[in-house]
């Protein structure tokens, strides 16, 4: 009988260790940080290396684009120069969203970047007709460096604009999700509802965005296509 009573207790203490363990498994994975996922400081450095690449990658085919344009438009098919002023308006624009949707890059680098852009092409296109009528790379006359200036300025709001029409979409999409929660009862906004308060902020920026999309535009068409109307 004393050796039943042992084994007994025995069994019972190797049926207590047994939950106690199964009850340890099952808490781990919510218990225990090191099973967590982390973010390292090498993938988020990756990470910011990729988005610049894709935001340079942008800025060299824009640039290559436009003064290819102006070689292909002037030189071979001797088109009428409001179609290259209208080009240099359009590919930035696409360009500018191109790289602001693949580098996920803030506003100051897109900005800095239309105006290198900027720059850049328009001293190629310059090199290009220095190239091929065999005049001075660099503009002397007071008109021929007007010219080169509007071309860079319609350049770099056509690049910058990409971001505004960038960020115009994406506060749309954000509001189009959040419509359905922003609609009926002021007083719950006036009681403190934060959702509330949130979907009204979001249309705010939403609306910002897109003027402020339409305004850089409207910049850039100015600036490029104002000398044929004077």
């Amino acid at each position: 009988m004393q050796r039943i009573q042992f084994l007994e207790k025995r069994i019972t203490d190797i049926l207590g260790r047994i939950e106690k363990v199964e009850d340890s498994s099952r808490t781990k994975p919510f218990d225990c940080p090191l099973e967590t996922p982390k973010i390292s400081v090498a993938s988020v450095r990756n990470s910011n290396s990729t988005h610049s690449a894709w935001l340079l990658i942008s800025m060299a085919t824009a640039c290559s684009t436009i003064v290819f344009s102006h070689w292909l438009l002037l030189f071979v098919f001797n088109a009428n120069a409001i179609a290259l002023r209208v080009l240099t308006i359009f590919l930035p624009i696409i360009f500018g969203s191109l790289a602001a949707y693949l580098s996920r890059e803030k506003f100051v680098p897109l900005v800095t970047s239309g105006f290198l852009v900027g720059v850049v092409s328009v001293t190629g296109m310059l090199g290009v007709t220095a190239w091929l009528d065999g005049v001075e790379w660099l503009p002397t006359s007071h008109r021929d460096q007007k010219e080169a200036l509007e071309y860079v300025l319609a350049i770099w709001f056509g690049f910058s604009t990409g971001y505004f029409v960038l960020r115009a979409l994406n506060a749309t999409r954000s509001l189009q999700g959040s419509g359905n929660h922003t609609s009926g009862n002021a007083h719950r906004l006036l009681a403190g509802d934060s959702s509330q308060r949130k979907a009204i902020f979001e249309k705010i920026e939403g609306l910002f965005s897109t003027l402020t999309a339409m305004g850089s535009a409207g910049a850039a068409i100015y600036t490029g296509l104002k000398t044929f109307f004077e």
